[in-house]
């Protein structure tokens, strides 16, 4: 079978099972099916499943799959609920893996494959991240996975050889952008003002062509100083469900709907998108939050009222009638307080809610505005696996502070341009945080759960202080708890 047909077999057979509600156990047997399209036999020896290694005296791992040849490890196999973005937890735990049975490859399935490189031909502490590969028919990458890892075709030496193409690749990037950091400098400035000055000596004097240069402002900037710059600006009223957020808008009118009632007129404006997709953005704009997320960002204000049925209803009028119905009252502070009842003398609760007027919209240049090359290196990465925690977590920026959350707010980030720093406000439950290098501090600013502060600096993760794997732990502990 060509390289092509079989890849696009394995696409088959794993991009079925990417959706909710499919368990990492049957998720695992696709996986099997896919060594076996690839020529490994379990019948053969060619692979364990959740083999057991004893580690020092009491401890022990317990890897998902071991591809070996004999006594020789050939690659390890971590296998992930499909449903979950491939973490940065993740990552660590098929490094131990990795380490511990001295493989040089390990491949993460979930979502999508990635291939990590653990060799000789390594400077970084941790293995790295060779390719990541979505599950997409006639894909030239997809067919080189199928060429390395095929047992009739696998040999060390063609990996190892793939490894150090991308290797270099990587280092040839790194040196790129230390010389781009270099000609951003001042001494580089005036290295380039005295080769303007050598040039134009032989037709001016010294004096006219100093005079000249001094009339003149030389500014040096980078074509693209992050990953955003390319994108419009993102604001805090923008998402990526525009098109399903302004139609719930114009769903919420004078007669009161409940969010199944939204769902189903969603449907026929929208055939082609998943109903559970639409009834996850519905329940994020319409869910507790205080103000709702969608009077946040389109600018409304929505009536809530909970009727004798326990089912809640929106609407855009001022009062409505509900026999000896329930109706929440917001105020304005801060969205992790709990909702407040008030309730009348008809031992029902009257609608009353007090409007706030949405924080001012920012943009991401605004905030990397004048920062440093190496705090925009590093906010670009944590901002990337921040968003990778979970399909469901949203980034919204203001002037002030970036914010992230799901239907919770669970991090506020402040870039710290004069201090060359990250700093995240985190939300915590009760306060409790495993946080065994102790780089958070207390946060008492009677803000709920928004209890503890950490901040991350580019010095900071060069001298191994605190690394990005240190606040990604604690930002992931910060996600869970709006669960």
């Amino acid at each position: 079978m060509m390289l092509n047909e079989r890849w696009n077999e394995i696409c088959f057979v794993l991009s079925e099972y990417i959706r909710k509600g499919i368990s990492e156990q049957l998720f695992e047997k696709q996986v099997i099916q896919v060594l076996r399209e690839l020529g490994w036999k379990q019948s053969q020896g060619d692979f364990e499943i959740r083999p057991t290694y004893p580690i020092g005296a009491s401890n022990r791992i317990t890897p998902d799959i071991v591809v070996k040849s004999k006594d020789d490890t050939l690659f390890v196999i971590e296998i992930k609920q499909p449903d979950l973005p491939l973490s940065i937890v993740f990552h660590n735990q098929l490094y131990s893996y990795m380490r511990q049975l001295k493989s040089k490859y390990g491949i993460l399935i979930g979502q999508e494959i990635q291939i990590f490189y653990d060799g000789d031909k390594l400077k970084q502490k941790n293995p790295l991240l060779l390719e990541t590969i979505v599950y997409q028919e006639n894909s030239n990458i997809g067919e080189k996975f199928v060429e390395l890892f095929s047992k009739d075709k696998f040999t060390k030496e063609a990996l190892e050889k793939y490894a150090c193409e991308i290797i270099e690749g990587n280092n040839r990037k790194e040196e790129i952008k230390i010389l781009t950091n270099r000609f951003l400098t001042d001494d580089f400035k005036i290295y380039l003002i005295e080769l303007i000055k050598q040039g134009y000596l032989k037709e001016y004097e010294s004096e006219v062509v100093e005079s000249a240069l001094h009339n003149i402002d030389i500014q040096i900037s980078k074509k693209i100083d992050h990953p955003f710059q390319n994108q419009p600006p993102i604001k805090y009223s923008e998402s990526n469900k525009l098109g399903v957020i302004n139609s719930i808008k114009n769903l919420i009118t004078t007669e009161p709907k409940t969010q199944e009632e939204i769902l189903s007129e969603l449907v026929k404006l929208f055939p082609d998108r998943s109903p559970d997709t639409m009834m996850n953005t519905i329940k994020a704009q319409l869910g507790g939050k205080n103000p709702l997320r969608i009077e946040k960002e389109k600018n409304i204000q929505v009536n809530v009222a909970i009727g004798s049925d326990n089912i809640r209803r929106y609407s855009v009028s001022g009062n409505f009638n509900i026999d000896n119905n329930k109706t929440l009252k917001y105020n304005n502070a801060k969205d992790e307080e709990p909702e407040q009842l008030i309730t009348s003398k008809s031992k029902g609760v009257v609608i009353e809610k007090t409007y706030r007027e949405p924080r001012e919209a920012g943009t991401i240049d605004q905030h990397l505005k004048g920062a440093s090359s190496e705090l925009k290196d590093l906010f670009s990465r944590i901002d990337n696996e921040i968003m990778n925690i979970s399909s469901e977590v949203e980034r919204h920026i203001v002037t002030k502070e970036i914010i992230y959350n799901t239907s919770l707010n669970f991090a506020y980030l402040a870039i710290q341009k004069r201090n060359n720093c990250l700093k995240f406000y985190i939300r915590t439950s009760n306060d409790k945080m495993n946080d065994p290098k102790n780089i958070s501090k207390p946060y008492r600013k009677d803000q709920g759960n928004i209890t503890r502060q950490v901040n991350i600096s580019p010095e900071e993760e060069k001298s191994g202080k605190c690394s990005l794997t240190d606040v990604m732990n604690l930002l992931i502990q910060s996600y869970d708890s709006t669960k």
